[in-house]
């Protein structure tokens, strides 16, 4: 029975095969290209026809509808798992295909588990952890990150800056450089800003990210990123985590979503009182200027 085992002086095999056998872990300082993603749903695509939603390559992926509608009519959640996802190709075993000579590859995914986003329940109300934040799976990876909202008036969009607290996960106790509701900023380091291109409040959706040199690094419309520079794996795959965080921002603290928290804190019976409360008053408010206005007569 004859070896199968290869010999030192066999050739290669084909490119083919040989990437068919490469399902080493991606290295995180790999540097990748501008790409423009589309959220949907619970799927982060890559455009690789603008014009053809069918032409999109799925790179990573949520377990949750983080941004996708209010969450009255859903499972209530404060957490979503983030995943990469990873295409892997091999050769069948079947031999080459006949009109092009060429051998027939199957694809396949895997998932690699990354982060966590997190919203914390009454997160409004809380003192001992960021409002909105990402929490690290393997200690190999940067750290814990969290956002510091800034609002100059009622009237004007918010900014965010994702602040890092290095050598922290998932597993770390306090998961960020974070007191008192306040950032430890000598602790932290700064990863990213976003500022709105419009900064005031009804205008559409757009933000700038930079980097923590100032230098713009993505732009932001809605459910799309543009990433417009080159930049490692492990920067990237944070990138896109916050941005999905920062949606989840504009739909947890839309009008719609504090009043279903409002509503979720109150007592059924009480909140039912308050409206009649409030709707007596009102009449009440009619009629005393009704009452006045016949006087006046």
């Amino acid at each position: 029975m004859e070896d199968s085992k290869p010999y030192k002086n066999d050739p290669p095999p084909p490119f083919e095969e040989a990437e068919a056998y490469t399902y080493a872990d991606p290295d995180p300082d790999d540097i990748l290209p501008p790409t423009v993603l589309r959220l949907t749903d619970q799927y982060i695509q890559a455009e690789t026809s603008p014009s053809s939603s069918s032409q999109r390559k799925l790179l990573y992926q949520i377990d949750q509808p983080i941004g996708t509608a209010s969450q009255g009519d859903k499972k209530t959640f404060t957490s979503a798992k983030f995943e990469r996802v990873e295409h892997h190709h091999s050769p069948q075993t079947a031999g080459l295909d006949p009109t092009s000579n060429t051998r027939t590859i199957d694809s396949c995914q895997t998932h690699d588990h990354l982060f966590y986003l997190v919203h914390p329940a009454y997160a409004r109300y809380r003192k001992d952890v960021p409002a909105y934040y990402i929490t690290a799976v393997s200690p190999e990876m940067m750290g814990n990150i969290h956002f510091e909202t800034t609002k100059p008036s009622r009237f004007r969009k918010p900014e965010f800056k994702a602040l890092l607290s290095p050598k922290k996960t998932m597993s770390s106790s306090p998961l960020f450089f974070f007191k008192d509701g306040k950032t430890q900023t000598e602790k932290c380091r700064l990863l990213f800003n976003a500022k709105a291109k419009s900064i005031w409040k009804g205008a559409r959706s757009q933000y700038r990210w930079a980097d923590a040199s100032g230098s713009e690094v993505a732009l932001e419309e809605e459910k799309k990123l543009v990433i417009i520079v080159p930049m490692k794996r492990e920067i990237r795959d944070f990138l896109v985590g916050l941005w999905v965080l920062r949606l989840w921002f504009d739909t947890a603290e839309s009008k719609q979503a504090r009043m279903e928290a409002l509503q979720s804190m109150i007592p059924p019976q009480l909140y039912a009182d308050v409206r009649i409360g409030k709707r007596t008053g009102a009449l009440g408010a009619l009629g005393a200027l009704g009452g006045a206005a016949g006087v006046g007569c």
